[in-house]
């Protein structure tokens, strides 16, 4: 069995266990933060080095890679982990997290130079304001989470972005076809999870939404390349 085969058959355990991560897990979760950080210097030895011009192509590549880290590697060693309001564990499936931990710390376990305490503390619209890095920041008011998505429609396109909702904060991920929410979630199961968007309970709680795009945003993912500070 090559190692290739080994490593998928390990991701899916960890990815789909409601269980705690083993140290194996721990190993390559390690590592997969040591290849992401790794990835995030090799782009900004690239951006230092091209003309003015070319850095916009370095941005992109920059963050449709930290996009497919997130959503396919980072994130699922995540789901199951249990929430709690005041959790904030720095380990996936050990201990506990709160929603906006869970916003900061993988962010900073991609290479984010961001305080993922202080940054967790704020309140959840401020968690997307400083995010944002300056980019524009979409806002939804009065209006429930069908109504929301539906007004998202042909404003949003395929990538990732945060979004703060009355008291909770969280990640949503278009794929081009679904839109999913990734959160910790205190509705059943209590964990951080995958959901499509549409069948949330913690969005259809919510009257305001306010959001921004993380893999699409070039002035956050040039302070993620350069390791400026955000948050």
């Amino acid at each position: 069995m090559n190692k290739f085969v080994i490593f998928s058959i390990l991701f899916f355990l960890c990815s789909f266990s409601g269980h705690e991560n083993s140290p194996l897990d721990m190993k390559m979760y390690d590592t997969v933060k040591t290849n992401v950080q790794s990835q995030r210097k090799k782009f900004k030895a690239r951006y230092e080095a091209v003309t003015l011009a070319e850095k916009k192509k370095v941005l992109s590549e920059a963050g449709k890679y930290l996009h497919k880290s997130l959503t396919d590697t980072i994130f699922y060693y995540w789901y199951g982990t249990k929430w709690d309001f005041n959790g904030y564990t720095d380990k996936p499936g050990e201990g506990i997290i709160a929603c906006g931990y869970f916003v900061s710390t993988p962010l900073k376990h991609c290479g984010f130079n961001l305080n993922r305490f202080k940054l967790a503390q704020q309140y959840s619209l401020e968690i997307v304001k400083r995010i944002s890095s300056g980019d524009s920041v979409l806002t939804y008011r009065g209006m429930n989470a069908q109504q929301f998505l539906q007004s998202t429609k042909g404003k949003i396109k395929e990538g990732l972005y945060v979004v703060g909702l009355d008291n909770h904060v969280g990640f949503l991920n278009y794929d081009g076809l679904e839109v999913y929410f990734i959160h910790s979630s205190y509705f059943d199961p209590g964990t951080v999870v995958r959901e499509k968007a549409s069948e949330s309970k913690a969005l259809a709680t919510s009257r305001t939404f306010v959001m921004c795009n993380i893999s699409s945003n070039e002035k956050l993912i040039k302070k993620w390349i350069l390791g400026e500070e955000i948050g």
